[in-house]
């Protein structure tokens, strides 16, 4: 995968974005490339650790335009778990 990771100037990720995805136009049901970004507006701290706390994916096409699929809206204590054996 070749992608661009957009920093700030205290070094935290603001923005992913990739040209390596692809979609199927669903009239036309060709495959497409298109670019992907997922921003991030802010962080919170969960176990003491900095993870994205509002942020969204979406794809840019040429064709549909913008089409946002996931909005994360302050993850919360808890929600989180590190270090989770398979299975579990």
């Amino acid at each position: 995968v070749k992608s661009r990771v957009f920093v700030d100037a205290a070094g935290a990720m603001v923005d992913f974005s990739t040209t390596d995805r692809f979609y199927e136009d669903w009239v036309t049901k060709e495959i497409r490339r298109g670019e992907w970004r997922t921003p991030i507006s802010g962080y919170t701290q969960i176990d003491g650790r900095k993870v994205a706390g509002v942020g969204h994916a979406t794809w840019h096409t040429a064709d549909r335009g913008e089409f946002t699929y996931v909005t994360i809206d302050s993850i919360g204590e808890g929600s989180a778990r590190w270090n989770v054996a398979p299975g579990q």
